[in-house]
C-alpha cells in the first residue's frame, strides 16, 4: 500500500468533515464583512470601519502598534505584494513591547487580502502542516527563512487541495456557507480556513 507524504493530514481532514456543524458562524461573518468591503471599493481600507472589522478578525490590536497599523493599512491600499518589502516596511514598527519584529503571518495575511489563492502562514496552519516556523538571528536571516517557508506553505497547499479529502470538505464547506460562492472566495482560501480550524483544535488538546 503506498501512503500518502500527507496521510496524518488527510485524517484530520476527514475527521473535521464530521465537525462542520460545530463552526461558529459569527467568525465567518467578519471575514465576509472585510471581503464584502474590499471587493465593493479598494478605498475602504483606509475607512476606520474596515480597519477595525480587520484587525478584529485577525488578532492584530492585540500585538501591534496604531503607527504598524497605519503602516499596513498602507501597503494594503497600495497592493503591495513584494513579501520582502512588506517584512522590511513593518519591521520598522516595534511591537507593544517595543521590540521589533518579523511579522511574516500579518504579511501573508495582507497578501491572502490582495490575492485569496495565496496562503496565510499561522501557527495554526504550521501545526497542521508540520511547517518549522522561520527561525534567524538578524532580519535578513529571519526573512530568508520565512521565505523558504512560505515556499513550503504554498507547495504543501498546492499538493493538498486536489485530494479527494480537500475537495470533499471545501464542497461541504461551501454548501453550509453559500458567502463563499457569492464573494468568489477560491478554494485555496476555504482550505486555508479548514486548516486553521483543525490547528485549533489540535492546539486545545495539546
Amino acid at each position: 500500500e503506498i501512503i500518502h507524504p500527507m496521510s496524518d493530514t488527510l485524517d484530520l481532514l476527514r475527521a473535521e468533515t464530521l465537525l462542520l456543524s460545530e463552526w461558529k458562524p459569527a467568525v465567518l461573518d467578519r471575514y465576509f464583512l472585510i471581503k464584502r468591503l474590499h471587493n465593493q471599493d479598494k478605498q475602504f481600507v483606509l475607512t476606520p470601519d474596515f480597519q477595525r472589522a480587520y484587525a478584529g478578525y485577525y488578532g492584530m490590536s492585540r500585538f501591534t502598534t496604531q503607527e504598524f497599523r497605519k503602516a499596513y493599512f498602507r501597503l494594503l491600499h497600495d497592493e503591495q505584494s513584494d513579501l520582502v518589502y512588506i517584512l522590511r516596511e513593518l519591521y520598522k514598527y516595534p511591537a507593544p513591547n517595543n521590540i521589533n519584529r518579523v511579522e511574516f503571518s500579518f504579511a501573508t495575511k495582507l497578501l491572502n487580502t490582495l490575492d485569496a489563492t495565496l496562503p496565510i502562514y499561522d501557527v495554526n496552519v504550521a501545526l497542521v502542516l508540520n511547517l518549522e516556523p522561520p527561525r534567524g538571528d538578524t532580519i535578513d536571516a529571519r526573512i530568508a527563512s520565512c521565505l523558504a517557508t512560505y515556499d513550503n506553505l504554498k507547495r504543501s497547499c498546492a499538493d493538498l487541495i486536489s485530494t479527494p479529502e480537500a475537495i470533499h470538505i471545501i464542497e461541504q464547506v461551501r454548501k453550509l456557507y453559500p458567502d463563499f460562492d457569492e464573494l468568489d472566495i477560491p478554494d485555496e482560501r476555504v482550505l486555508d480556513i479548514i486548516l486553521w480550524k483543525i490547528g485549533s483544535r489540535l492546539k486545545k488538546h495539546k
